[in-house]
């Protein structure tokens, strides 16, 4: 679950594990930051069936808040990198 530290993520997380699924977490940057071409590449010997992609920088309210370009700007250069990465 890409994501797994995020209020979504981790009840889906949650959820699968009640289930008996095995979950990989990626819980946020400070964990596995999915910025970083190759991040991923730990999971490459993993037997992973399916992948739950929930992974996003929201900003919250220093997006929300904002009217610096470079703050709003940066967030979705963020977003980008991840997708980039993962896709």
């Amino acid at each position: 679950v890409l994501g797994s530290g995020g209020l979504i993520g981790r009840t889906l997380a949650a959820w699968l594990i009640e289930r008996g699924y095995e979950v990989e977490h990626v819980k946020n940057r400070n964990h596995i930051d999915l910025r970083v071409p190759g991040a991923l590449d730990r999971f490459n010997s993993s037997q992973i069936s399916y992948c739950f992609f929930l992974a996003c920088e929201v900003g919250g309210s220093k997006f929300i808040e904002s009217s610096n370009e470079e703050v709003q700007t940066g967030i979705i250069d963020s977003n980008v990198r991840i997708y980039q990465t993962v896709l």
